[in-house]
C-alpha cells in the first residue's frame, strides 16, 4: 500500500508504551533497522492511513495551481463540472475511506445527560458525514451562486443508496452547475438588466448551445415584462 502522501499527527510517533522493563517508544528511531521497523509498523496504523486519503482528497478537490496543471485543468475550469467530472474516478476511493471513518466512528450523545445515543438512524449519521465533508470542499465560487442546502444533501444521499461517497460527488457537481448557472446569468444582465431565465432555461447553454440563440426568446418576455410594469405604474391594468 502507497501512503506518500500520509501527513499523521507527530503525536503518534512520540508515544509510549510500559512492559516489565519500564517504557518504551511505541516507534523507535535510533537506528536504521528501528526506522525501517517503524515505518511498517506505522504504515497499519489507521490515522496514518485517513491522513493518506485525506491528502489525496484534498489535492484532488482544492488544487494549487501547479497541481492542476499536471492534471490537464487549467485556472479557468478548477471547481467547475469538467473539473470533479475528470477527477471524481481517481478521488473516490479516498471520499470512500474517509466517509467510512466518519460513519464508523460517529457516536450520537445526549445533549443534557452526554449519554450516549444508541437508537440513531444510520442515515442520520451518514447525513452529517456527508455535510461535514461537502462543507470541507465544496462551495459556491461564483457571486450569486447558491450553495446546496440540507434538503438536496438528503435526496442526492437517499437516491445513491446512503453512499456519502458518490453523493458528495454528485453535489459537487451540481455545484459547480450552479456556479456556471450563476455566471450565465451575469452575462445576460449585462447584455440588458432586464433578461432573466430560470435554470432549466439555461441548461442548452450550459449544454454548449450559444447565449445569443437564447437571447431573443428572454428578451421577448423581458419587454412583456416591461410593458406590463409601465402599465401598472400609469394605474391601469394590463390585459392578458
Amino acid at each position: 500500500r502507497e501512503l506518500r502522501l500520509a501527513d499523521p499527527p507527530k503525536r503518534l510517533f512520540a508515544g509510549v508504551q510500559p512492559d516489565e522493563t519500564g517504557f518504551h517508544q511505541i516507534f523507535p528511531c535510533r537506528t536504521q533497522d528501528d526506522i525501517v521497523a517503524s515505518a511498517e509498523r506505522a504504515a497499519m496504523h489507521p490515522e496514518v492511513v485517513l491522513s493518506h486519503h485525506l491528502t489525496a482528497a484534498a489535492r484532488l478537490l482544492d488544487p494549487c495551481p501547479e497541481m492542476a496543471k499536471d492534471m490537464g485543468l487549467s485556472s479557468a475550469s478548477l471547481f467547475t463540472f469538467r473539473h470533479y467530472d475528470q477527477v471524481s474516478g481517481r478521488v473516490l476511493p479516498h471520499l470512500r475511506h474517509l466517509a467510512n471513518f466518519l460513519v464508523e466512528g460517529a457516536r450520537a450523545i445526549h445533549s443534557v445527560k452526554g449519554d450516549d445515543l444508541v437508537q440513531v438512524a444510520k442515515m442520520a449519521i451518514k447525513m452529517t458525514a456527508l455535510e461535514f465533508m461537502v462543507n470541507c470542499w465544496i462551495r459556491p465560487r461564483k457571486a450569486l451562486s447558491a450553495p446546496c442546502t440540507v434538503q438536496e444533501l438528503w435526496e442526492a444521499l437517499k437516491a445513491r443508496g446512503g453512499d456519502v461517497a458518490t453523493a458528495f460527488l454528485y453535489v459537487a457537481l451540481q455545484q459547480a452547475n450552479r456556479d456556471s448557472m450563476a455566471t450565465l446569468r451575469k452575462q445576460l444582465r449585462h447584455r440588458n438588466p432586464s433578461l432573466w431565465a430560470s435554470y432549466d432555461e439555461l441548461l442548452p447553454a450550459l449544454n454548449g448551445k450559444s447565449l445569443e440563440a437564447l437571447e431573443n426568446q428572454f428578451q421577448s418576455r423581458a419587454d412583456v415584462q416591461a410593458l406590463q410594469d409601465l402599465v401598472y405604474q400609469r394605474g391601469g391594468r394590463c390585459r392578458r
